[in-house]
């Protein structure tokens, strides 16, 4: 490696023509200049058209045969790439113009993962504020694992192996954290805040609550296939199908569902209650418009919480049903 290595961004994208333009001109306007540009695309919408309008800047357009998922995304993007570092962005990244100079500067020094800081760029909206005034307040404890930006070397990729995926997983979420916190714990790493990634948080309700339903799935969903590990970033109500699911018993695993759902709205209240009250106030100190923002956090985390709860119900409930199906499958042959 070298201060002229070649650096693959590889951006994920499905319906994201509002912002996919200003995601790859940021990145082309990047002052480092060896760049490989990969967007692996599942849009309905007229994201590809877009993308191909850059295809004679060098920008590579891949499009999967049918949509796997952001985990799948991430993958054909890294085992695509030629560049020996790997820069994983999502479609409403903005890349500062000295991005890939700081990050290259901590791989020269033998690091093999860089996680930056990520900053909401809309902070106008009620939603985004409430988002990093959240994060904000979550670093004082922890450092980041994940992040927009997140880079490492291609061959710790390929030494490692990509991101958890199967064909029975649902495309609602990916597994960014529990790659990451793996990365973290075998390798060289390093979080550097001087390495702000901008992004753009949902400031509207539909896709707020879209979102963080295909969050609630995504988290329950990687839980099942991480049945093994024990990753404390999890969200703790979805780790509950690795002690009660039974694969092929229907009626029992019906009767347990059930328990799951009594178990999501009692955690829900809890988040809204206990949690949202106290957490809402403190965090406002982060908020540009500080305590002006209370009853709009409080707001937003209760519609947050209940959205992530769905989304941990409907993941235990397909977790169940894909059982149900597979198990009738078996049986008919």
């Amino acid at each position: 490696m070298n201060k002229s290595s070649l650096v693959s961004v590889i951006i994920p994208s499905l319906n994201e023509s509002k912002d996919i333009r200003d995601v790859i001109e940021h990145v082309l306007s990047n002052s480092y200049k060896n760049i490989e540009i990969i967007c692996v695309d599942d849009s309905t919408d007229d994201t590809p058209k877009i993308i191909s309008e850059f295809q004679d800047q060098g920008v590579i357009l891949l499009r999967p045969d049918k949509r796997r998922g952001l985990n799948y995304a991430y993958n054909l993007g890294m085992k695509s790439a030629s560049g020996e570092i790997l820069v994983l962005l999502t479609s409403d990244n903005m890349m500062p113009k000295d991005f890939i100079d700081n990050i290259l500067k901590h791989f020269l020094n033998g690091k093999e993962v860089v996680v930056p800081l990520s900053m909401v760029k809309n902070k106008n909206s009620l939603f985004a504020r409430y988002h990093q005034s959240m994060q904000s307040y979550k670093y004082l404890f922890i450092e980041p694992v994940w992040s927009e930006g997140f880079s490492l070397r291609s061959d710790v990729a390929k030494e490692h192996g990509y991101f958890l995926y199967d064909s029975n997983m649902s495309i609602n979420g990916g597994s960014d954290i529990t790659f990451a916190t793996e990365l973290l714990e075998k390798y060289n790493a390093i979080y550097d805040p001087e390495i702000i990634m901008e992004h753009v948080w949902p400031d509207n309700h539909q896709e707020l609550i879209n979102q963080q339903v295909d969050r609630g799935i995504g988290f329950t969903d990687t839980t099942f296939y991480y049945r093994e590990l024990d990753f404390k970033n999890i969200i703790k109500s979805a780790r509950i199908i690795n002690s009660i699911y039974k694969p092929g018993n229907k009626k029992q695993n019906s009767y347990k569902l059930l328990i799951v759902f009594l178990r999501t709205i009692i955690k829900t209240l809890k988040r809204i209650i206990m949690n949202g009250v106290f957490l809402c106030f403190y965090i406002c100190k982060y908020s540009p418009n500080g305590y002006k923002d209370y009853l709009g956090f409080l707001y937003t985390h209760n519609l947050t919480s209940i959205s992530i709860s769905i989304g941990e119900f409907k993941g235990v409930y397909n977790i169940l049903l894909r059982d149900i199906l597979t198990s009738d499958k078996k049986s008919s042959n």
